[in-house]
This record gives structure tokens, C-alpha cells and sequence, in this order.
């Protein structure tokens, strides 16, 4: 009888709608974790960035590319489809992947800068604010 009055596709129905709308709040959920998370790290790669300007030592200079790497593996792995929604373009993933071409080869000169005998002070801060720059781009 119940068959007769549609209960058993109501019930399917409401089962779908909850299923639905429990999968929406966990997805939020990650979204708020991972942009929290990203914040996080941006803000130890970004007091590291002023340690290495400060301090200018080679281990201060290994601590920070290895944040910045961690840093943009995270938004690769999390962030990449919110950095997609809101920059709704064909060419999206394009821009992603050519903002951490140019990360690596401004890090690839800050290397070379600190490599050199002769640090240039201004050169260093400089390529640190390109970088900066390019992650604020990468996770907004």
C-alpha cells in the first residue's frame, strides 16, 4: 500500500536531498580548513621571507624555499579549484602553472643571490616581493 501512495520514492527523495546537502557542508568545510591552512602558511613564509631579508644566512634562505614549496603544493592540491571558480577563464589552469614557472625562476635568482660573494641587499628584497606578489596572486 505504501507503494500505491509514493512513499517509498518520497523517502528516496529526502534520502538524496540529505545526502546532497551533507555533501555541501563537508565541501565548505574542507574549503574554510584549506584556505585557513593557506593562510597559516602564508603567514610563516611571509615572517621567514623577513628573517632571510634580515638575517641573510643560506639556512634561513633553505627554511624559506622549502615553506615556499610546501606552500604551493597546498594550493596545487587544495586550493587550484577555488583559484579555477574565481577565475572563471579558459585559460585559468594556464595562469596557475605559469605564476609557479615564474616563482621558481625568481627563487632560482635569489639562489644565485645567495650563492654570490656579493650580496646586493636591495636585489634580495626585491625578488622576495615578486614572489610575494606572485603567491598572493595564486591564492586569491
Amino acid at each position: 500500500m505504501s507503494e500505491e501512495l509514493g512513499l517509498n520514492s518520497i523517502k528516496v527523495e529526502k534520502k538524496k536531498s540529505a545526502e546532497k546537502e551533507f555533501g555541501e557542508y563537508l565541501k565548505k568545510s574542507r574549503e574554510t580548513y584549506s584556505k585557513e591552512e593557506l593562510n597559516l602558511m602564508f603567514k610563516a613564509l611571509d615572517e621567514q621571507s623577513k628573517k632571510l631579508v634580515k638575517n641573510q644566512t643560506l639556512e634561513d634562505f633553505k627554511k624559506y624555499r622549502e615553506l615556499l614549496k610546501n606552500f604551493i603544493k597546498k594550493c596545487l592540491d587544495m586550493g587550484l579549484d577555488i583559484f579555477e571558480e574565481k577565475n572563471f577563464s579558459r585559460f585559468g589552469r594556464q595562469k596557475v602553472l605559469t605564476a609557479i614557472k615564474i616563482i621558481d625562476e625568481k627563487v632560482m635568482e635569489l639562489a644565485q643571490q645567495f650563492l654570490s660573494e656579493h650580496r646586493d641587499a636591495i636585489k634580495i628584497l626585491s625578488l622576495l616581493d615578486e614572489i610575494r606578489g606572485l603567491i598572493v596572486d595564486l591564492y586569491t
